[in-house]
């Protein structure tokens, strides 16, 4: 147990959750009724971030907005690990990727079921045949389709993999053929990077969810 928990991936993925958890408790418990900047801060992005999913999910959006903004913020405290020194990246972990990619796949699909109906689900996803020819191919395609939702989710871990390793890669490069010259553009460069991919993961994991939850294709 202690080996799993000193994994580079565990411990600064639980790190990560801690520093999520302490972050949410202490934003919540200083609100105001006068906002001060910070508080003005995270409703600007709290309300943005609603209106861009609300485009995405329309009528479920307040289910799913909570956990895919907890996702984000996750995300983006990930990617960030890796410009603090002793510190590393879970997201760098294809395991990690997959573990996120997976959670989304079991909640689309959990809540396309519980929407639908298991037997409306099955039938959806066999093309919703109707003729004999339609019913003589459902098989197949419900194969196709199932192969193709498993499909998915591995695309969306190796994207986030292969992005944040080539930009810690291009870091440790840069680093080392100019360790006289502190690389700030790079550093603002990687933190930009580390923004821009917990917001897209976030995002195609919205629209994945959406495609489910509404039939779409």
């Amino acid at each position: 147990m202690l080996e799993i928990i000193n994994m580079p991936e565990v411990k600064f993925s639980i790190i990560a959750s801690l520093i999520l958890s302490i972050w949410a408790f202490l934003s919540t418990r200083f609100l105001h009724l006068i906002p001060g900047r910070y508080q003005i801060l995270l409703e600007l992005i709290y309300e943005s971030f609603f209106n861009l999913l609300k485009g995405i999910l329309k009528k479920e959006t307040e289910k799913f907005f909570p956990f895919l903004f907890t996702l984000f913020m996750y995300i983006l405290i990930m990617n960030l690990f890796d410009l603090i020194p002793g510190m590393w990246a879970p997201t760098q972990s294809l395991s990690v990727n997959a573990g996120l990619a997976i959670v989304i796949f079991i909640i689309a699909h959990v809540y396309g079921i519980r929407k639908k109906g298991f037997k409306k689900y099955i039938l959806h996803l066999g093309g919703n045949p109707r003729t004999l020819g339609e019913w003589l191919m459902f098989p197949y395609m419900l194969l196709l389709h199932l192969v193709t939702e498993l499909i998915k989710p591995v695309s969306l871990s190796l994207r986030l993999f292969a992005n944040i390793f080539a930009d810690d890669f291009l870091f440790i490069l840069t680093v080392g053929a100019f360790s006289f010259i502190l690389p700030v553009p790079l550093m603002a460069f990687m933190v930009l990077t580390g923004i821009v991919q917990a917001f897209v993961f976030t995002l195609l994991s919205a629209i994945y969810i959406s495609m489910v939850a509404n039939g779409e294709e």
